[in-house]
């Protein structure tokens, strides 16, 4: 199991003396790290430089006294920028004590990740609110400056430097940290705290209107950090990769960041494959160990599906103090916005792992609750699209993934063209299925050819899925990245739209119908303008 240690408590709101300590530390950080202004009476605004001492106690950090001694006071354009540096040195030092206390590492069992890729249950997660979704099979550059994240980010890297890459929660909140800090009858009644899927689904989804209520997510999506800069600010440059979406189990802390245990929850036919798969070797095979497999699966298929050598383009010569002049717009783009697949692994090379193994028994400790998803379905908390179901009764269309995936990219080759795109991802375009027969006029097979072509120019390297990546795991990939072609229309909430959808089979007719719309509109507009 891949574990990671991490500076929490394990109760909901952290032990009095630790929020003490951490919210001291936290304070004297963001006061030297990021100067800001305050209202000082008699004094204008100021800028606070703070000397910090830390009075050595007793076994644990938790048990430290902390005591910060204001050393004097200055105006912020009167700071030059060796002492810049030095106070940056100073927070270094700091960081250095506060991360490195005994009491991290292992003095409390119930404060450590645990990633059990068996079951798909993780525990003690710590969780990125913000105000907007990620989708599985992206990549983002983000940039942390809040104190409670930066705190929450370092603790995670801090906590085991010789991990090539750190685990951490992604979950929609509206507003983000102004929620958070917020102290409104909203805040108040819950409908913005960290809870549970069963604790959410008894909040009521109607305000006093009668509209549908803002609430904070239960479903969001796992990221894995694999490369990180410290800026000469104290804010952090960190590169993730959204893996897989999951749902909060249970809250265990919201001060002074969020953690929950959370289970991993893979798509229907994710687990429809499994029992297609092992039902034929193992009759006595349980529904929960389809799920569990169904999730090991899809864990196993990373190695291949994402590519963990993604670095920064930016300087790294570990010395803490790069500045926002080093960073090129253009090199982060390059690996923006979706992770690349592996070009040292290959799907053969998986298959094979998988061949040699039989159904993994479910550990009793980490094991999800019976029917998990089909009680997640039944709470509201994932959803099909309604459309799905009316056209599934009518009967009028065929709703296999194969039909869905095809018609899809059919749709993307008329939107490109209606929308005179120059460039699309070729991370997206790499999942056009081979082998297929495409209408006269479609463009998209065209371009993958001659895309493959390059590659023989050794600074070129585009990657196409082949025949033996299963098409289950394809159509998945696609059903959340074909969406991002859509966001420039701004439809509100269509990321977590899709990471609620428990099927690819759903998300893929969610994308196509939203792309019929958009040729529809496209016609209605052109009629329209030669009248």
């Amino acid at each position: 199991m891949c574990r990671s240690t991490m500076t929490s408590s394990s109760s909901l709101h952290a032990n009095s003396k630790t929020s003490m300590f951490t919210y001291a530390f936290l304070f004297t950080i963001f006061h030297i790290a990021k100067p800001f202004s305050v209202s000082i009476p008699a004094a204008g605004r100021r800028n606070q430089y703070i000397n910090s001492h830390f009075l050595s106690s007793s076994r644990s950090r938790k048990e430290k006294e902390f005591t910060l001694i204001f050393m004097s006071e200055r105006k912020d354009d009167q700071e030059s920028e060796e002492e810049k540096r030095a106070r940056m040195n100073i927070v270094r030092s700091l960081q250095r004590s506060f991360y490195s206390s005994p009491s991290d590492v292992g003095e409390n069992n119930d404060s450590e990740t645990i990633v059990d890729v068996t079951t798909g249950t993780i525990s003690n997660l710590p969780l990125w609110r913000v105000g907007w979704t990620e989708l599985p099979g992206r990549s983002n550059v983000l940039n942390v400056f809040e104190p409670k994240y930066t705190h929450m980010f370092e603790s995670i890297i801090r906590s085991n430097p010789d991990r090539k890459s750190w685990y951490v929660g992604h979950l929609f909140l509206p507003g983000g940290s102004k929620t958070l800090d917020s102290k409104t009858d909203d805040s108040n009644s819950g409908n913005f705290r960290l809870s549970g899927w069963k604790d959410a689904k008894k909040l009521s989804i109607f305000d006093d209107s009668g509209g549908i209520t803002q609430r904070s997510a239960v479903i969001g999506t796992l990221l894995r950090i694999v490369d990180f800069r410290r800026m000469n600010d104290g804010k952090l440059l960190l590169l993730v990769q959204a893996l897989e979406r999951f749902v909060v189990v249970r809250a265990r802390q919201e001060t002074p960041f969020s953690i929950a245990d959370v289970q991993i929850i893979p798509d229907e036919e994710e687990v429809e494959w499994q029992q297609q798969y092992f039902s034929s070797i193992n009759e006595s095979i349980t529904k929960t160990e389809f799920f569990t497999d169904a999730v090991a699966e899809s864990f196993r298929w990373h190695e291949y599906e994402y590519d963990e050598r993604v670095r920064l383009s930016v300087r790294n010569d570990e010395k803490d103090d790069l500045r926002s002049t080093d960073i090129s717009g253009v090199d982060l783009k390059r690996i923006l916005p979706f992770v690349p697949y592996s070009s040292t692994s290959s799907p053969k090379h998986i298959i094979d792992q998988r061949n040699k193994r039989e159904a993994v028994p479910v550990n009793n400790m980490n094991k999800p609750e019976d029917e998990i998803l089909l009680q997640i379905k039944e709470a509201g908390m994932l959803r099909e699209v309604p459309t799905l179901s009316l056209e599934d009764l009518i009967g009028n269309r065929s709703l296999t993934t194969d039909h869905l995936e095809k018609s899809i990219w059919i749709f993307i080759d008329k939107y490109l063209r209606i929308k005179e795109m120059p460039y699309m991802p070729e991370e997206l375009l790499g999942l056009l299925p081979p082998n297929q027969s495409w209408p006269t006029g479609f463009c998209l097979e065209k371009l993958a050819t001659s895309k493959l072509l390059e590659n023989r120019v050794p600074s070129k390297k585009f990657f196409r899925v082949t025949n033996d990546y299963p098409a289950h795991r394809r159509q998945k990939r696609l059903s959340f990245a074909a969406s991002s072609l859509l966001e420039p229309s701004r439809i509100d909430g269509l990321r977590q739209s899709m990471l609620e959808i428990p099927s690819t089979r759903g998300r893929l007719w969610s994308v196509l119908e939203k792309f019929e719309i958009y040729h529809i509109k496209n016609k209605i507009d052109e009629k329209s303008n030669r009248q």
